[in-house]
């Protein structure tokens, strides 16, 4: 792979939940996070719950692509399977992508000390131009993508609180939501390597006892950001039977 002519945006995509109106366009419902391309098949890893939504009919989950011209483009994001116990999904991506160098999955084991890269597109930034807006006066929502780094705390093999699955890696650097199943990856020898899938950022968790309006006693629950975040790790994931014929490794 070849880091100078490489366009990240071409392998790492925003999903988003949307409608279908007239004429083929398409409306905006709901931002969802964050998705990549892996192997060379059109399939795709994101995290589990990005995708585990509500569809009614006339709206569809789909992927966000920037064409030649620098304008957005929508291609369909089949579900193929969610994972039973990580919070992992596997998707079938629309259009062709196959000739594009794509993330190749890490199943080798990674341990504390691990420096890791990542580029997502976090929901703080979806809105943030309010200058470009919509016949009504709503403000367009426009993805952007942010780089981050950091390092592996250390891995884990049991529960935490609010976090789905237990085959995890506990990350120095939170990055915000809608960053929801971006890749943590390593480059070696110009090959881009997944070794886990983002899935969380820590929240923290404090009461406060209080009377409220009607001056009655009661306790509220305030969550803030903590200062770590979790991934999937791509080698729990190695045995996957994603349907009755087939494993994780047949898909890439």
């Amino acid at each position: 792979m070849n880091e100078e002519s490489l366009l990240v945006r071409d392998m790492i995509f925003p999903l988003i939940l949307c409608r279908q109106n007239g004429e083929g366009t398409v409306e905006l419902v709901e931002f969802l996070g964050t998705g990549f391309l892996i192997g060379n098949k059109n399939y795709a890893l994101t995290a589990g719950h990005v995708v585990n939504v509500n569809i009614s009919v006339n709206t569809a989950i789909v992927a966000m692509f920037v064409g030649d011209d620098c304008k957005w483009r929508v291609q369909d994001a089949h579900i193929v399977a969610i994972h039973p116990k990580e919070d992992i999904a596997l998707l079938l991506i629309g259009g062709d992508h196959t000739k594009k160098p794509n993330f190749q999955p890490c199943l080798d084991k990674q341990y504390s000390g691990f420096q890791y890269k990542l580029f997502g597109y976090p929901q703080v930034n979806f809105y943030e131009n309010t200058e470009t807006r919509d016949m009504c006066g709503r403000v367009l929502g426009r993805p952007d993508m942010i780089f981050s780094e950091g390092h592996i705390r250390r891995r884990t093999s049991w529960e935490l609180l609010n976090i789905k699955g237990t085959q995890l890696y506990e990350l120095s650097t939170p990055v915000g939501k809608g960053c929801s199943g971006s890749p943590i990856f390593r480059i070696v020898n110009n090959v881009w390597l997944a070794v886990g899938v983002y899935i969380a950022d820590q929240v923290k968790t404090i009461n406060v006892e209080h009377y409220d309006k009607n001056l009655e006693w009661k306790i509220d629950f305030i969550e803030f950001p903590g200062e770590l975040s979790y991934a999937t790790r791509m080698d729990a994931i190695e045995n996957w039977q994603v349907n009755e014929h087939s494993k994780f490794t047949d898909f890439i």
